[in-house]
């Protein structure tokens, strides 16, 4: 039996290392992004640091739609991998799809600086950063879902350098305002697709269509991940609320620092889900389901030890890791921010799980688990009554732990593969 399994292994690694080089990228690309924003932290006063911020914190509550249309593109095109017919017709409805959703975007934007609900946070401030992510974000998914990782991965580590460099150049040449570095952001986004696009195009191919089978298949994937993403933005979001209502602005600051230094967490799972559905979509269409269902496990159990391994090093280095990056006042957040490790290691296996379920054809798996785990995450939030900010990072821990348990149960009394088909039939 361990040879077989070894076996099975070693069959499995030229399947992943697509992922960990993608996770690679992704790594590089967040720490020139971060190198961004200690920039602008230290150049900007922390009120126009604010700005920028909520600017961008509020552009990516309205990309959530076409957020879950990358998501959709990304598995259909791998879908539709070997069949350039398919292939042009998904891309050219994605792409319709997109300027639809975007311009519907951009309008609430505008309603709602008209109607002063976004605060700090200007309509064109607002529409600048959404048009940025959706260039960036459309190009990635579709980058990820014709299975070309160097085009994502230049399109990705291109506009974090940019950020840098072009917010840095500002920094020589004038004294940068919130709305120069909102600028920044937005076109950093812009410059490696058009870049990419010049060399060596892939949006705007010949051949492009639009057609309803690829329009349904988009909104039979993409519908119930609509529910998924509200449901994750609650759960990634109502620590932080809970904690500034409870214990105040200075906690708060704690928290986030924590919160912030957690999201590297993200990189392997992000990297890991770039590949892993657009591929699994290709293998199931092909009918190689057995080779699915052992890429699923692998990928899983890769995940799971290595993000175990990197939260068991950063806890153990927590309180330094803080002070170097924030300062000695920051320390303290290295309770709250070991709980949180300990909760994005049950979400490293969560979105595998869910990322094999989204890449087989079936979306609802991640569904109910993200909105199970926000929903116990809100719940506890209510009833606790300790007034600590690592009772907000035991919420989180414990509610995707949970949501972890409840899609493993799902999969096991209905195991990905079967029973499921393409949307298209």
């Amino acid at each position: 039996m361990p040879v077989i399994r070894a076996r099975r292994l070693r069959g499995a690694l030229p399947e992943l290392r697509p992922m960990m080089g993608l996770s690679a990228a992704e790594a590089l690309a967040r720490v020139l992004s971060f190198g961004y924003y200690l920039l602008a932290a230290r150049e900007l006063a922390p009120a126009g640091f604010g700005t920028l911020r909520y600017t961008i914190l509020l552009a990516t509550v309205a990309f959530g739609l076409l957020q879950v249309l990358t998501w959709t593109l990304t598995r259909e095109l791998g879908a539709a991998r070997g069949d350039p017919r398919a292939g042009a017709a998904v891309l050219g409805t994605g792409l319709a799809v997109a300027g639809s959703l975007w311009a519907a975007s951009a309008l609430a934007c505008v309603a709602a600086a008209v109607a002063g609900l976004t605060g700090s946070a200007t309509a064109a401030g607002l529409v600048a950063v959404l048009s940025g992510s959706a260039v960036f974000q459309v190009y990635y998914g579709v980058a990820r879902g014709v299975g070309e990782m160097g085009r994502a991965a230049g399109t990705y580590i291109g506009a974090s350098a940019a950020q840098v460099a072009g917010f840095a150049l500002l920094v020589v040449i004038t004294d940068p305002s919130p709305e120069a570095a909102v600028a920044v952001y937005s076109l950093s986004s812009v410059v490696p697709v058009l870049v990419q696009e010049l060399a060596r195009p892939l949006l705007f191919r010949a051949g492009l269509s639009a057609d309803r089978a690829a329009l349904h298949a988009i909104v039979a994937i993409g519908g119930p991940l609509v529910a998924a993403q509200v449901g994750f933005l609650v759960w990634f979001s109502a620590d932080q609320v809970w904690v500034e209502a409870q214990l105040g602005g200075r906690e708060l600051g704690l928290y986030a620092a924590a919160k912030n230094l957690a999201q590297l967490f993200l990189v392997l799972p992000s990297g890991v889900a770039g590949v892993l559905i657009p591929r699994l979509a290709e293998l199931q269409a092909r009918g190689a389901m057995r080779r699915a269902q052992h890429m699923v496990a692998a990928t899983t159990a890769g995940l799971l030890a290595a993000t175990a391994l990197l939260a068991l090093v950063t806890s153990l280095l927590a309180a330094p890791l803080l002070e170097a990056l924030y300062g000695a006042s920051y320390r303290p957040a290295a309770t709250p921010f070991t709980w949180l490790a300990v909760g994005m290691t049950a979400y490293a296996g969560f979105a595998a799980l869910t990322s094999a379920a989204i890449g087989l054809g079936r979306p609802g798996v991640y569904t109910a688990g993200i909105l199970l785990a926000a929903g116990l995450e809100v719940a506890w939030l209510l009833v606790v009554d300790t007034a600590r900010s690592e009772s907000a990072a035991i919420a989180v821990a414990g509610s995707i732990g949970i949501a972890l348990s409840f899609v493993a149960v799902l999969l096991v009394r209905r195991p990905l593969g079967r029973g499921t088909r393409h949307p298209t039939g």
